[in-house]
């Protein structure tokens, strides 16, 4: 029979086991350093050792329930290790992080298909932090659907390409491109980025350096004639602009008071009588408050009476809010303080009392939920305003907002208070897109530099100038 490796024998192992007191030690005399530890529960095997650096150390190198040949093999197995120069706990520890990295492995395997990652993982993600993350994966869904069964670290520039020929074949502009396209690429950079202490399930986003096919001289045409549309649509209100909606709204206003007349005298009584309230319709004061302070209509949507702030140092009242585009950017989002005067202050007055004077809740709540209205609620009133005054049909809700930001740069007012009022950081914007020359002033400038400088028209037929 083969000599044992070790003096602990089984009899002594399981006695031990059942009698000794915590953090008692039953030792080995043929392997140095090896013995067995009770502990509060249960025991382990343990070894005393001096590592390569010349520093004592102790490793729990297997579980107490082992038997004591089996332990021992493991205590000699752990010393040879350090006869041929390897650190036994440096090695443990090498074969723990090597099974840790297979496993990461095998769970980033799971979700590397683009469509797997975006249903388990992103799609939480940005339902968790961003408020448009709906328009946001309807988009990626949209435009990338073909592009789920494919494996992430498998796209290629051609994939982008092909999807770019076909989508801009169908008329879709290149600017919506683009921006569909970056919806694309932050979902595989947000593959790309470890978090809340889980690995990234790629290591490189494959499109990073990929960017969209170079302008065509088409795709330059209808840039230029796109900046040409917007910067039309950013000009003040004519004043046929100004008259058609006024008559619009007047007449708005007369046909949703007779339409109630109409009900109540036909059974309806419950309704409110509206010919003696200030507004018929919501759609009124909604639209001159958008008037009056260039809102944009997300944001007087959600609204809330609790953003009238009054400063009683000063006697001011003004709107604080956030805008709903500005909210999920960086740690310190613009936050507006609109001063709440002359019109503007009648406006809201009456409205407010119209409601029975609120105190909290949405200056302009949905009649069914009490919650904002819908995103979309002002598209039909305004179609009828519109109508009715025989306003221009390109004539866009949004329009009040460039028309605030380009009345307020033509009366010369500093281009950073502009910015502070409609909730911008700083004037870059309003400075590349509403300072604009004036091309009269500029023809008179031109006129009067010729006169300055008096030059002469040159002699004609022959004739000498006279000195």
């Amino acid at each position: 029979m083969a000599a044992s490796s070790t003096s602990i024998t089984v009899s002594r192992f399981t006695a031990f086991k059942s009698n000794a007191a915590d953090r008692e030690q039953l030792g080995c005399k043929k392997i140095p350093g090896f013995f067995l530890m009770k502990l509060k529960r249960g025991c382990a095997w343990r070894l005393r050792y001096t590592d390569l650096t010349g520093k004592r150390r102790t490793a729990t190198i297997a579980d107490g329930e082992l038997k004591p040949e089996q332990a021992a093999q493991v205590a000699m197995d752990w010393r040879q290790k350090l006869k041929d120069g390897i650190d036994p706990l440096g090695h443990k520890q090498a074969l723990k992080d090597a099974e840790k990295a297979a496993t990461d492995q095998a769970e980033s395997e799971q979700y590397n298909t683009v469509g797997r990652y975006f249903d388990a993982i992103y799609s939480h993600f940005q339902h968790a932090h961003h408020r448009n993350a709906k328009y946001t994966l309807n988009t990626i869904r949209n435009n990338f659907g073909h592009l789920f069964e494919r494996r992430m670290d498998g796209l290629k520039k051609a994939d982008i390409t092909a999807w770019y020929n076909h989508r801009r074949g169908r008329g879709i502009a290149r600017s919506t491109l683009q921006r569909d396209y970056g919806a694309f690429k932050a979902m595989l950079n947000h593959a790309s980025t470890p978090a809340d202490d889980a690995p990234a399930v790629l290591e490189f986003n494959p499109l990073h350096r990929v960017t969209l096919p170079r302008m065509t001289l088409a795709d330059k045409d209808e840039e230029r004639q796109r900046n040409s549309t917007r910067a039309t649509h950013r000009d003040l209100f004519s004043t046929d602009d100004v008259e058609a909606i006024k008559r619009g709204l007047s007449l708005f206003a007369d046909k949703v008071r007779d339409q109630r007349r109409s009900s109540r005298l036909h059974g309806k009584k419950h309704l409110p009588d509206l010919d003696d309230v200030a507004y018929a319709h919501w759609f009124i004061p909604y639209t001159l408050i958008a008037w009056l302070t260039g809102m944009r209509p997300g944001d007087i949507r959600v609204l809330k009476w609790e953003n009238l702030e009054h400063n009683r140092f000063n006697g001011q009242t003004s709107l604080v809010f956030t805008p709903a585009k500005t909210q999920d950017k960086g740690e310190n989002p613009v936050q507006v303080k609109f001063p709440v005067a002359g019109r503007l202050a009648e406006v809201l007055e009456q409205w407010r009392e119209q409601l029975g004077s609120p105190e909290t809740g949405y200056v302009f709540p949905s009649e069914r939920t009490h919650g904002p209205r819908n995103k979309k609620s002002h598209r039909t009133p305004w179609f009828e305003v519109k109508r009715l005054g025989g306003a221009r049909d390109d004539l866009e809700f949004y329009s009040f907002r460039h028309n605030f930001i380009s009345e307020l740069v033509a009366r010369g007012r500093p281009v950073l208070t502009i910015a502070g009022l409609v909730g911008h950081r700083d004037g870059t914007m309003i400075a590349q897109n509403y300072l604009r020359h004036n091309e009269q002033d500029s023809a008179d400038v031109i006129a009067d530099f010729g006169d300055s400088i008096g030059l002469d028209a040159p002699p004609r037929n022959g004739q000498e100038a006279t000195a």
